[in-house]
C-alpha cells in the first residue's frame, strides 16, 4: 500500500480475516457517524421545541422520499434535513405541519431565535 492510500487491489489481496476486520471497523465508523448525526438532529429539534411560539414550533427532520428504488431510504439514512413548522390544528385536537425547506428563512429564524450555527448549510 502506497503512502496511506487504500486501493481496490490492496483490499483484494487481504486474507479473509483481515478483510472482515476492516469491514467491521468501517461498519462501526458508519454507525458512529449516523448516531452523531442523529444526536445532533435531536438537539436541534429539542432546541427548536423549547423556543416554540403560540404553540408553534420548528423541527429539523430527515424524511423518506417514498420512491421504491431509493438506496438512501433503503439504507435508513433518509433525506434532508428539512425544516417543518408545526402548529395546532384550527378545528380539533392534534397538530399540522408545514414544509419550510432545506434552508430556514431568515424571518422564521429570527422569530424562533435560531442562531446561525444551529441552521444546517445546504
Amino acid at each position: 500500500m502506497e503512502s496511506g492510500r487504500i486501493t481496490r487491489e490492496w483490499l483484494e489481496e487481504l486474507d479473509p480475516a483481515e478483510f472482515q476486520e476492516i469491514s467491521a471497523m468501517i461498519s462501526d465508523i458508519q454507525r458512529e457517524r449516523a448516531n452523531t448525526r442523529r444526536q445532533k438532529l435531536e438537539r436541534r429539534r429539542s432546541a427548536a421545541r423549547e423556543k416554540s411560539h403560540n404553540r408553534r414550533y420548528l423541527e429539523l427532520e430527515r424524511v423518506k422520499c417514498g420512491k421504491k428504488g431509493c438506496k438512501k431510504c433503503a439504507s435508513g439514512e433518509r433525506h434532508g434535513p428539512y425544516w417543518y413548522l408545526y402548529r395546532p390544528k384550527e378545528n380539533g385536537p392534534g397538530r399540522t405541519s408545514e414544509y419550510v425547506g432545506k434552508v430556514l428563512p431568515e424571518t422564521l429564524a429570527e422569530e424562533f431565535d435560531i442562531p446561525e450555527d444551529q441552521r444546517p448549510s445546504n
